[in-house]
């Protein structure tokens, strides 16, 4: 089944349903698919809340691509993002053949170039490997939903029904043009925002205000919160007054942090993906319980968790993009920012409104966004980086022996549907013969096999030319100044880096490194084209750069005000950068290089918790993150025998530690027994 119905009517009751049916009645497993792992996390709170009370075991998986899923079969219903669920497709757990529903959430996803590619070949390999479940496609806004449905031999249902009336708009000289009229708002403060969120919040609503930049979902907030701040109950400042504590118990004392508080208590915030990520959680949660009255957002959390309100707001309808610069919203990014308008039990009526400066930009708007349907779906697979990826995939996991049968798997996917006449024939024997160049792939007697190195890389879920990549730049580092920002630069120059882009302010440090620092660079490169397409010498560079200094304990407040990188930006490269050295680490056991696998793994530490190597032993322990550590350490409580020898009161003494967490550290070393060097872990009863 292909569900395109509005937001809040109904589809994720349906398709609990239908799992409850596969697990109670058929004795089957459940499959949840969704696209972030933020919406990963939003289910599994909901089902589990619910399973509990059924007896019935959920899981979650988002991580860990190199990790054996065998365990999550001992569970009714397994909820993981898309690409977590490819990863597991290729270690071929047994549990696959009792799979009896698979629920795909957000399909509508499938016409992005970042993440369409995987679902659709990751639904054209479920419909291989578990060709008895059924599939359910779950979305907001689909125009073309019977393709879909034709290409899935699914029936489907589509319908505009929503259980709050939906109502769209722009907003021009204080007054918002509805479809049916107009209506005139009140200059209660003179700035519009701050007077279309106070004449929600004055009938006891709350404003979603979406921005094209992180910058201006900050200097709003600042602008409208002393504004907000005046509708407040006294029970809601105090309230608020506690989540603004709850928010800096989650930081290093930053200016962010700090920033975000002092918003926070006037009952507005900003939310974006360079936040914390336990600072965007805090947020949600307090918009939810309708304390938090405005909350100014980058799309992204249109795309993300469930966060309906009264009245939404879309500021600004162009986004940057670093090929195309600025260019418009799609209109079906309107209308899943327009689809949280309206909060279920709350209110009777949602609002959207489109912000305009003038009056022919209002017609434009109206035209364009409120009166059109969204675009067509289409595939974005054959244009995709992934296909040499998904190739050597099919024949690791033996879903494809032949040249022919990865053809197949390729032509049941939506491209193969939309575009029939359209051949892969070309692309797939480019990659075919790509993988067998390079060691991933051998051909005997017509048939494909993997290679050891060509499994491992699958297994690892990178791509083969990150691999290729790490070969030759392990193959480089003997002739090199051998440093952790060489492998930090390594990793960095691999198309599976998630990297990030100097500003005109940064050229002349990230020069300035790139020439005076290429001997620890591991690959040979020139700085003026590309080692290929995928990849850009100046973005892989300063990521490296920022890596190097995270795990140099620049603070926060350097990284997000003087390199214009949030917390939420460090903790996701170094996750990914995490990943990547663990790659390295494997690819080094393969081909010998056993030497350099101990640096690798102390690197791989300092990335995740963003130390030098002298912290490494204090942040193993469980709430010790790298301001405390260093608090300690500069307190002379260098080990876990300096810290044995203390007595509570003394480290309570430390800056940023306290009584708790003193009793803490001491309770976690009553069972410490002396690790070897260099080994350094949580305490496991407190993880």
């Amino acid at each position: 089944m292909v569900i395109a119905t509005p937001t809040a009517s109904g589809k994720t009751l349906i398709a609990t349903l239908a799992i409850l049916k596969k697990i109670l009645k058929e004795k089957k497993k459940g499959l949840y698919l969704v696209p972030l792992r933020s919406i990963a996390a939003e289910k599994y709170r909901e089902y589990r809340a619910l399973f509990d009370k059924l007896n019935l075991k959920t899981a979650i998986s988002t991580g860990d691509f190199d990790i054996s899923p065998t365990w999550l079969g001992k569970n009714d219903l397994i909820i993981c993002t898309n690409e977590k669920a490819d990863s597991m497709l290729r270690h071929n757990p047994s549990w696959l053949s009792e799979i009896g529903i698979v629920i795909v959430d957000e399909i509508h996803l499938i016409h992005t170039v970042k993440r369409g590619p995987v679902i659709e070949l990751l639904i054209a390999k479920l419909l291989k490997k578990a060709s008895n479940a059924q599939i359910m496609c779950l979305s907001a806004t689909i125009k073309n939903v019977n393709e879909l449905a034709s290409w899935l031999n699914a029936d489907y249902i589509l319908s505009d029904w929503r259980p709050v009336k939906l109502k769209e708009g722009v907003f021009y000289r204080h007054k918002i043009y509805w479809s049916d009229g107009m209506q005139k708002i009140k200059a209660y403060t003179g700035d519009q925002y701050a007077d279309l969120s106070i004449d929600t919040i004055n009938s006891g609503g709350q404003v979603l205000i979406f921005l094209s930049t992180r910058r201006s979902t900050v200097s709003l907030s600042k602008k409208i919160k002393n504004f907000i701040g005046k509708t407040l109950s006294i029970n809601e400042k105090k309230a608020l007054k506690n989540i603004s504590r709850r928010i800096e118990g989650y930081s290093e004392g930053s200016k962010l942090t700090d920033m975000l508080s002092s918003l926070v208590k006037e009952g507005v915030a900003f939310h974006h993906a360079g936040l914390r990520y336990e600072h965007r959680d805090i947020i949600e949660e307090a918009f939810r319980d309708n304390l938090i009255k405005v909350i100014c957002a980058t799309p992204t959390l249109a795309a993300g968790v469930n966060l309906p309100a009264r009245r939404v707001i879309i500021g600004q309808i162009y986004r940057y993009s670093s090929i195309e610069g600025n260019k418009p919203i799609t209109i079906m990014e309107y209308k899943q920012m327009s689809g949280r308008a309206g909060r279920p039990k709350f209110d009777e009526y949602g609002e959207s409104i489109i912000m305009a400066s003038t009056e022919e930009k209002m017609k434009y708007l109206i035209d364009k966004y409120i009166d059109s349907p969204p675009e067509r779906i289409e595939s974005k697979l054959f244009d995709s980086k992934v296909i040499r990826s998904q190739v050597l995939s099919l024949i690791a996991s033996g879903l494809a022996f032949t040249y022919k049968e990865v053809k197949d798997v390729f032509q049941s996917t939506l491209y193969g549907h939309q575009f029939p006449r359209k051949r892969f024939g070309t692309k797939i024997k480019e990659s075919l013969d790509f993988l067998k160049q390079n060691g991933f792939i051998k051909e005997d007697d017509g048939l494909l096999y993997a290679t050891v190195l060509g499994r491992r890389i699958s297994l690892l879920y990178i791509d083969p030319l990150t691999a290729i990549t790490m070969i030759k730049g392990l193959g480089s580092l003997g002739d090199k100044r051998r440093t952790a920002f060489s492998f930090l630069s390594l990793i960095c120059l691999t198309p599976d880096m998630d990297t990030l882009s100097p500003r005109k302010k940064h050229y002349e440090e990230l020069y300035e490194a790139l020439y005076s620092r290429g001997e620890e660079i591991p690959l040979e490169i020139n700085l003026w084209e590309l080692p290929y397409p995928e990849i850009n010498v100046h973005r892989s560079t300063w990521t490296a750069l920022i890596l190097e200094k995270w795990i140099n304990e620049e603070s926060e407040d350097t990284l997000n005000f003087k390199y214009d990188v949030g917390p939420g930006d460090v903790r996701r490269i170094a996750e990914t950068a995490d990943w990547l050295l663990y790659s390295l680490q494997e690819i080094a056991s393969i081909f010998g290089y056993t030497t350099v696998k101990p640096e690798i793994n102390n690197l791989r530490t300092r990335v995740r918790y963003g130390v030098k190597e002298e912290l490494l032993q204090l942040t193993s322990l469980h709430g010790v993150g790298r301001v405390r550590a260093r608090s300690l350490f500069n307190k002379g409580f260098k080990t876990y025998e300096d810290l044995q020898r203390a007595d509570v009161k003394e480290l309570s003494a430390i800056p940023s530690i306290g009584e708790k967490l003193a009793r803490k550290i001491k309770q976690q070393l009553e069972n410490f027994e002396e690790a070897l060097p260099g080994e350094y872990r949580k305490i496991s009863e407190y993880m």
